[in-house]
């Protein structure tokens, strides 16, 4: 039997009420980016001037930044890609490069994707596919290897997304 889906799951609170976080995409195309106020000095360790994004290959090479080390690595959507486009030493390598840049106590919060998604993936290129069938680490080996390197067992901290994107999401600490 076909659920029927909710309107409230696809449009905009529009009765009194709106639903946290909610920022329709349309805005920026209406209105453009929101401004960014220009740092000054005594604010660059606050929010949103202490984030940057770059684009690397950051799992092989390091970057200027990973001398401060850092306090959170967030790899949401991520462990597949590596996983498939470099083995499982790839994936190994990208724990450990985590591992390095910690701060101690510091945290990573993991996405893991699941082995089934690897399937469709690996479909999309032959290279792909012909590590797919040399991997023998499974997503659901990533903690254990995790614990091994040094990372206290993780908290899992639920679900996050909808329907065919539902992954874990599990928050490690650095010992």
């Amino acid at each position: 039997m076909k659920r029927k889906r909710s309107s409230s799951n696809i449009t905009p609170p529009l009765r009194g009420i709106p639903r946290p976080g909610y920022f329709p995409a349309a805005f920026e195309h209406m209105l453009g980016p929101l401004p960014i106020p220009s740092a000054s000095q005594e604010l660059k360790h606050v929010f949103p001037h202490n984030i940057a994004f770059r684009t690397a290959d950051w799992a092989s090479h390091p970057i200027l930044e990973d001398g401060e080390g850092y306090d959170v690595v967030v790899a949401f959507s991520i462990t597949k890609w590596i996983h498939l486009n470099g083995g499982d030493d790839s994936i190994r390598g990208f724990f450990r490069r985590i591992h390095e840049v910690l701060k101690p106590q510091g945290h990573l919060i993991l996405e893991p994707q699941a082995w089934n998604t690897y399937a469709k993936a690996k479909r999309m290129d032959e290279h792909l596919k012909q590590i797919y069938q040399s991997l023998s680490l499974r997503p659901e080996h990533f903690e254990s290897i995790l614990e091994e390197m040094g990372f206290e067992p993780p908290q899992h901290l639920g679900t996050t997304g909808d329907g065919g994107f539902q992954r874990p999401v599990d928050l490690y600490k650095k010992l």
